[in-house]
């Protein structure tokens, strides 16, 4: 059960913005879903993952029992800069540990910057 049109153009917007603030009603009317519900939250976990994107916070479609329209996810690429980094925030280990330090250290400037998005990501 897919739009594409709507899909399409969150996408088309993560060209020019990284991460994109949306609300679970706008994801239901993009994949055409009539209501929210675990199934729905699954399915649309799927879509995403399926064109390369992630989500946070997780718990909003992975465990959430009584869903709502107005609750927000902060949806990437996952194979962008800013996806990547997000990823390895929120998916800690050994290799992401290394991928964090790298990137922090390649560019100073740069790593601050780097550094002040995901702290503005994740609501710190």
């Amino acid at each position: 059960m897919t739009e594409n049109s709507g899909i399409d153009e969150l996408v088309a917007d993560l060209e020019s913005e990284p991460i994109q603030v949306v609300n679970l009603l706008r994801l239901r009317e993009i994949f055409g879903y009539k209501r929210l519900g675990n199934r729905v939250l699954v399915d649309i976990s799927k879509e995403l993952s399926d064109r390369g994107l992630g989500y946070f916070p997780r718990e909003i479609l992975d465990a959430n029992d009584q869903p709502r329209q107005w609750e927000e996810l902060r949806i990437f690429r996952k194979q962008s800069p800013v996806g990547k980094l997000v990823t390895a925030v929120l998916a800690p280990s050994q290799e992401n540990d290394v991928f964090l330090k790298e990137a922090s250290t390649n560019d100073e400037t740069n790593a601050a910057a780097v550094l002040d998005q995901i702290r503005t990501l994740l609501g710190d």
